[in-house]
């Protein structure tokens, strides 16, 4: 079970979803409902995934299937991700949930191993600072 913190810049235009811990499909879930739910989120909302200190443990086939069900929410299609892993194991996971999220989301998605370099390319596009 993963832990899970949202937080959002100060402009509110950038939001970083945190995971602890072992990362299973339910923990995805449970992160993209808060995301959701929180009254800064919005469908021109850069996002952060921070899951340095998360071991992913889905499949390619159900990180496929989570990104499929977000297709039909209109508040999750276009937009911006960074996702920013610490080994090569989530490393390749996380580009597989990016080429599904740029087919299906039409999302622009980068994957990145260090955070400072994640931060800038999220400053970069958004527009806005992420601290």
């Amino acid at each position: 079970m993963s832990t899970i913190a949202l937080s959002f810049a100060p402009s509110g235009e950038i939001a970083v979803v945190t995971l602890c811990g072992a990362l299973h499909r339910s923990d995805m879930d449970a992160a993209v409902d808060l995301l959701c739910q929180a009254k800064d989120y919005g469908p021109r909302t850069t996002i952060v995934w921070d899951l340095q200190h998360a071991q992913i443990q889905l499949t390619p086939k159900e990180i496929g299937a989570l990104i499929r069900i977000l297709s039909h929410r209109p508040d999750a299609r276009g937009g911006k991700h960074a996702v920013v892993v610490d080994s090569n194991f989530d490393y390749g996971m996380a580009r597989v949930a990016q080429a599904y999220t740029e087919a299906w989301l039409q999302a622009e998605c980068m994957v990145f191993r260090d955070w400072e370099v994640a931060s800038d390319w999220v400053e970069d596009v958004s527009g806005a600072e992420l601290h």
